[in-house]
């Protein structure tokens, strides 16, 4: 009953605009009544988030690095990176960033092999506040023109894609 009762609402609320704007095309007329597209909107779609999920992947980061500065934080091959040395040497490569202009809604792409210097450079970008674009070496270049044409970012840090991946 309570699903009739809305779709019929719903129908004389776009009639009624209809006879208020008989001009206006079916498409650019408002479905839902300003009461009925708050309450979908805001009432059915709460998007308060636990505590957990108020904290930014950034500030997690920095909470272990403080906590734990002498774990080991990343490893590739023989070698690795300490929280202390990651915190450090990404706030350094983030407030660069930051002074190139990349900050909050800006894309960085980063092309280089996985490995830890990949791995600085997302959490650098990620603390710049920043969103990053992977591309990968191994692909064809087409590829990577492609993406990049497609995401448009504010800046490309290329690897040092000289050596040979072992």
């Amino acid at each position: 009953a309570a699903t009739i009762e809305r779709m019929a609402a719903h129908f004389e609320h776009i009639l009624s605009a209809i006879v208020a704007n008989p001009d206006v095309p079916l498409y650019q007329i408002n479905r839902l009544a300003d009461d009925q597209r708050a309450h979908l909107l805001y009432s059915l779609n709460n998007t308060d988030q636990p505590e957990l999920f108020k904290t930014t992947w950034p500030e997690c980061f920095l909470a272990q690095a403080h906590k734990t500065p002498l774990a080991i934080a990343a490893q590739c091959d023989d070698h690795q990176l300490s929280y202390a040395d990651l915190e450090v040497t990404t706030r350094h490569i983030a407030l660069q960033l930051n002074a190139l202009g990349v900050g909050h809604q800006r894309l960085v792409a980063l092309l280089d092999y996985r490995g830890l210097d990949l791995l600085v450079m997302m959490i650098a970008v990620l603390r710049a506040g920043a969103a990053y674009v992977p591309l990968d070496p191994n692909q064809p270049q087409e590829r990577w023109l492609t993406i990049l044409t497609e995401a448009n970012p504010d800046l490309l840090v290329c690897g040092n894609l000289l050596h040979e991946q072992e």
